[in-house]
């Protein structure tokens, strides 16, 4: 293991005679040369697999509070547009346009769904199940798009559906009930029913 590089890693400078002293502290019977320290894990630590877990020996021992929390400087280059996406962008801006609607759908569909789109022409091969679904309505890799289509068609339909019942809840008007304007008043009503009753 480098000390160098761990003294990079960690952000602050780690001696070799520190590093040598903690991993004698461990039984790890360290041996160094130079920069480098050669390391023995005890057959008892089965959780020493790597050199980032002899990282992680030293500087717990050394103490994480002593890691400075400044974030490195890093060299970036500034992002930039595939010339591709404008193309896309203006495909897409196009289909809004002519009054298409972009939808995103999900990767796996339920097995009927799948069933049912096996016939089409662009269904080939046999549907791929998975072993272990998060549901069964999602078990099957889909091998065409118009299942998940059509169950976003019929959730926005159900979803306008009942936006307008809510609307009609707060005070619009039903086809069995007349607007507020064609009901008969509470006095209107009583005069009727008066002149019904009376000979």
């Amino acid at each position: 293991m480098s000390v160098a590089a761990l003294s990079a890693f960690a952000g602050l400078e780690i001696p070799v005679d520190e590093t040598i002293r903690i991993f004698a502290g461990l039984e790890f019977q360290p041996e160094a040369d130079g920069d480098l320290v050669s390391i023995t894990v005890p057959s008892h630590r089965v959780d020493v697999e790597r050199v980032a877990d002899l990282y992680e020996e030293v500087l717990r021992h050394v103490g994480f509070g002593e890691i400075p929390s400044q974030l490195p400087v890093l060299s970036t280059q500034p992002g930039k547009r595939n010339p591709n996406w404008e193309l896309v962008d203006r495909g897409r801006e196009a289909a809004v346009r002519a009054g298409l609607v972009e939808i995103m759908t999900w990767s796996f569909i339920d097995p009927d769904d799948d069933a049912q789109a096996a016939s089409l022409p662009m269904c080939p091969n046999s549907a791929l199940e998975l072993d272990n679904p998060l549901a069964q309505t999602q078990s099957v890799m889909r091998r065409s798009l118009l299942p998940g289509m059509l169950a976003a068609r019929l959730a926005t339909t159900s979803i306008r559906e009942n936006d307008r019942s809510r609307s009609s809840s707060r005070g619009g008007s039903s086809p069995e009930t007349p607007p507020r304007s064609a009901r008969p008043s509470a006095s209107e009503s009583s005069s009727r029913e008066r002149s019904t009753t009376s000979p």
